[in-house]
Protein backbone atom coordinates (compact mmCIF):
# COMPACT_ATOMS: atom_id res chain seq x y z
CA UNK A 1 0.00 0.00 0.00
CA UNK A 2 1.20 3.45 -0.93
CA UNK A 3 1.50 6.12 1.60
CA UNK A 4 -1.68 8.04 -0.17
CA UNK A 5 -4.57 10.05 1.52
CA UNK A 6 -7.86 9.95 -0.64
CA UNK A 7 -9.87 13.12 -0.61
CA UNK A 8 -13.41 12.46 -1.96
CA UNK A 9 -16.21 15.84 -2.63
CA UNK A 10 -19.63 14.53 -1.87
CA UNK A 11 -22.82 15.58 -2.45
CA UNK A 12 -26.00 13.11 -2.64
CA UNK A 13 -23.60 10.49 -4.05
CA UNK A 14 -25.16 7.29 -2.74
CA UNK A 15 -24.95 5.71 -6.52
CA UNK A 16 -21.55 6.43 -6.71
CA UNK A 17 -19.67 6.42 -3.77
CA UNK A 18 -19.17 2.95 -3.15
CA UNK A 19 -17.61 1.53 -6.11
CA UNK A 20 -15.10 4.88 -5.73
CA UNK A 21 -14.25 4.21 -2.28
CA UNK A 22 -13.69 0.64 -3.51
CA UNK A 23 -11.28 1.13 -6.02
CA UNK A 24 -8.97 3.50 -3.68
CA UNK A 25 -9.22 1.10 -0.90
CA UNK A 26 -5.89 -1.29 -2.13
CA UNK A 27 -3.96 1.86 -2.61
CA UNK A 28 -5.07 4.22 0.08
CA UNK A 29 -3.79 4.50 3.59
CA UNK A 30 -6.73 7.28 4.61
CA UNK A 31 -9.89 7.76 2.54
CA UNK A 32 -11.70 11.14 3.61
CA UNK A 33 -15.36 12.14 2.17
CA UNK A 34 -15.46 16.00 2.25
CA UNK A 35 -19.55 16.01 2.50
CA UNK A 36 -21.43 19.07 1.82
CA UNK A 37 -24.51 18.03 3.76
CA UNK A 38 -25.73 15.27 1.71
CA UNK A 39 -29.41 14.47 2.04
CA UNK A 40 -29.35 10.81 0.72
CA UNK A 41 -27.08 7.70 2.22
CA UNK A 42 -24.13 8.95 1.00
CA UNK A 43 -22.43 9.92 4.20
CA UNK A 44 -23.75 6.45 5.43
CA UNK A 45 -22.44 4.59 3.11
CA UNK A 46 -18.80 6.22 3.37
CA UNK A 47 -18.59 5.44 7.06
CA UNK A 48 -19.93 1.60 6.33
CA UNK A 49 -17.36 1.24 3.72
CA UNK A 50 -14.52 3.13 6.60
CA UNK A 51 -13.91 6.71 5.43
CA UNK A 52 -13.40 9.15 7.42
CA UNK A 53 -16.06 11.80 6.72
CA UNK A 54 -16.44 15.48 8.00
CA UNK A 55 -19.00 17.89 6.66
CA UNK A 56 -18.41 21.42 5.09
CA UNK A 57 -20.41 23.78 3.63
CA UNK A 58 -20.04 23.62 0.11
CA UNK A 59 -19.14 27.24 -1.75
CA UNK A 60 -16.60 25.43 -5.05
CA UNK A 61 -14.90 22.43 -5.86
CA UNK A 62 -12.04 24.41 -5.30
CA UNK A 63 -12.49 26.08 -1.68
CA UNK A 64 -13.78 22.84 -0.28
CA UNK A 65 -10.42 20.58 -1.18
CA UNK A 66 -8.88 23.65 0.03
CA UNK A 67 -10.48 23.35 3.39
CA UNK A 68 -9.66 19.64 3.58
CA UNK A 69 -6.15 20.11 2.97
CA UNK A 70 -5.92 23.09 5.42
CA UNK A 71 -7.82 20.86 8.11
CA UNK A 72 -7.04 17.00 7.88
CA UNK A 73 -3.70 16.83 8.92
CA UNK A 74 -2.77 14.86 6.49
CA UNK A 75 0.54 12.69 7.20
CA UNK A 76 1.30 10.51 3.98
CA UNK A 77 3.78 11.23 1.34
CA UNK A 78 1.13 11.49 -1.21
CA UNK A 79 -2.61 13.44 -1.54
CA UNK A 80 -5.65 12.19 -4.72
CA UNK A 81 -8.36 14.19 -5.09
CA UNK A 82 -10.90 12.14 -6.32
CA UNK A 83 -14.50 12.56 -7.09
CA UNK A 84 -16.89 10.28 -6.05
CA UNK A 85 -18.25 9.05 -10.00
CA UNK A 86 -14.41 8.08 -10.57
CA UNK A 87 -12.83 4.51 -9.80
CA UNK A 88 -9.46 3.25 -9.99
CA UNK A 89 -9.75 -0.14 -12.09
CA UNK A 90 -7.21 -2.91 -10.71
CA UNK A 91 -4.58 -2.50 -13.55
CA UNK A 92 -4.42 1.38 -12.40
CA UNK A 93 -3.98 1.41 -9.04
CA UNK A 94 -1.39 -0.77 -9.43
CA UNK A 95 0.34 1.25 -11.93
CA UNK A 96 -0.38 4.14 -9.32
CA UNK A 97 0.71 2.59 -6.45
CA UNK A 98 3.93 1.27 -8.51
CA UNK A 99 4.67 4.99 -9.47
CA UNK A 100 3.82 6.66 -5.80
CA UNK A 101 6.80 4.21 -4.60
CA UNK A 102 9.11 4.22 -7.22
CA UNK A 103 8.97 8.18 -7.04
CA UNK A 104 8.56 8.45 -3.29
CA UNK A 105 12.25 10.23 -2.70
CA UNK A 106 13.04 12.45 -6.37
CA UNK A 107 11.41 14.94 -8.10
CA UNK A 108 8.64 13.60 -9.20
CA UNK A 109 5.87 15.55 -7.17
CA UNK A 110 2.54 15.44 -9.60
CA UNK A 111 1.24 11.93 -10.91
CA UNK A 112 -1.60 12.82 -13.99
CA UNK A 113 -4.18 10.56 -14.60
CA UNK A 114 -6.28 9.49 -17.52
CA UNK A 115 -9.92 9.40 -17.57
CA UNK A 116 -12.17 7.27 -20.04
CA UNK A 117 -15.38 9.26 -19.67
CA UNK A 118 -19.26 7.00 -19.74
CA UNK A 119 -22.27 9.13 -20.02
CA UNK A 120 -25.54 7.31 -20.10
CA UNK A 121 -23.26 3.82 -19.72
CA UNK A 122 -21.25 4.64 -23.41
CA UNK A 123 -18.12 5.46 -22.64
CA UNK A 124 -16.68 8.62 -24.88
CA UNK A 125 -14.22 7.86 -27.25
CA UNK A 126 -14.94 11.15 -30.22
CA UNK A 127 -14.86 14.51 -29.83
CA UNK A 128 -11.79 15.62 -28.05
CA UNK A 129 -12.78 13.77 -24.92
CA UNK A 130 -10.71 11.03 -24.78
CA UNK A 131 -8.62 10.34 -22.86
CA UNK A 132 -8.86 13.33 -19.75
CA UNK A 133 -5.99 14.14 -18.51
CA UNK A 134 -5.95 15.64 -14.87
CA UNK A 135 -3.08 16.15 -12.31
CA UNK A 136 -5.01 14.32 -9.68
CA UNK A 137 -2.13 13.21 -7.39
CA UNK A 138 0.68 15.27 -5.69
CA UNK A 139 3.01 15.44 -3.24
CA UNK A 140 2.17 16.57 0.32
CA UNK A 141 3.01 20.44 0.60
CA UNK A 142 4.13 20.06 -3.25
CA UNK A 143 0.89 21.46 -4.86
CA UNK A 144 -1.83 23.91 -4.31
CA UNK A 145 -5.21 24.16 -5.81
CA UNK A 146 -6.00 27.04 -7.68
CA UNK A 147 -8.91 29.18 -5.83
CA UNK A 148 -11.52 29.20 -9.08
CA UNK A 149 -15.08 29.19 -8.98
CA UNK A 150 -14.68 26.85 -11.92
CA UNK A 151 -12.19 24.62 -14.27
CA UNK A 152 -10.01 24.55 -10.48
CA UNK A 153 -6.78 22.47 -11.01
CA UNK A 154 -4.19 21.45 -8.94
CA UNK A 155 -0.59 22.95 -9.94
CA UNK A 156 2.49 21.80 -8.67
CA UNK A 157 4.62 24.09 -7.43
CA UNK A 158 8.22 22.15 -7.54
CA UNK A 159 9.42 19.24 -9.54
CA UNK A 160 7.94 17.60 -12.54
CA UNK A 161 4.51 15.49 -12.93
CA UNK A 162 4.55 12.10 -15.06
CA UNK A 163 1.19 10.57 -16.51
CA UNK A 164 -0.09 7.07 -15.88
CA UNK A 165 -0.51 5.25 -19.00
CA UNK A 166 -3.78 3.27 -17.76
CA UNK A 167 -7.03 4.65 -17.43
CA UNK A 168 -9.51 5.14 -14.71
CA UNK A 169 -13.15 5.61 -15.11
CA UNK A 170 -14.84 8.16 -14.91
CA UNK A 171 -18.94 6.84 -14.66
CA UNK A 172 -21.51 8.80 -13.02
CA UNK A 173 -24.28 6.67 -12.60
CA UNK A 174 -27.37 9.45 -12.14
CA UNK A 175 -29.90 10.32 -14.16
CA UNK A 176 -29.78 12.67 -17.43
CA UNK A 177 -32.07 14.82 -15.82
CA UNK A 178 -29.28 15.20 -12.71
CA UNK A 179 -26.66 15.88 -15.61
CA UNK A 180 -28.31 18.52 -17.39
CA UNK A 181 -29.41 20.00 -14.11
CA UNK A 182 -25.53 20.27 -12.82
CA UNK A 183 -24.69 22.00 -16.22
CA UNK A 184 -27.51 24.59 -15.99
CA UNK A 185 -25.48 25.15 -12.49
CA UNK A 186 -22.64 25.94 -14.13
Amino acid sequence: MADLTAIILTLNEEKNIRDCIASVQPIAKRIVVVDSFSTDNTVEIAKEMGAEVIAHEFVNQAQQFIYAIDTLNIDTKWILRIDADERFTEKSAEELENLMIEHADDDVNGIVVRFEVSFMGKPLRHGGIYPIKVLRVFKKGCAHMEARNMDEHIVINEGRSIEMKTDCLHQDFKSLYAWVERHNKY
